[in-house]
């Protein structure tokens, strides 16, 4: 599978439009199936190593990463700055962006 997100317009982050979507496509069979609803602007996606997501959103209030339980029913915003918190990701989880009681980050 591959996933996407979709409702990335300017406009949702401006009006904070919940229309937004992560969406699994079955590489073999080309199905598309909905994750993840009612995320405003979602325009990066990251899938962590437990199968939950992180999205971002760059323009509206609050900006910043989303975190998104891999069954797609829970949403949290855990960041108001975007690029920190994608650099955190990047530098091997030491700098974990979320709150503790989620347990997507490494020891």
């Amino acid at each position: 599978q591959a996933y996407f997100t979709v409702g990335n317009t300017v406009s949702a982050g401006l009006a904070n439009t919940r229309d937004g979507s992560i969406r699994a496509v079955d590489l073999l069979t080309r199905d598309v199936q909905v994750v993840a609803r009612g995320l405003t602007m979602p325009n990066g996606l990251a899938r962590l190593p437990n199968g939950d997501f992180v999205v971002t959103r760059d323009v509206g209030s609050p900006s910043g990463l989303t975190y998104v339980s891999r069954t797609g029913t829970s949403h949290t915003v855990v960041r108001n700055d975007s690029w920190r918190a994608w650099a955190a990701i990047a530098s091997t989880h030491r700098g974990c962006p979320w709150p503790s009681s989620v347990t997507a980050c490494p020891p």
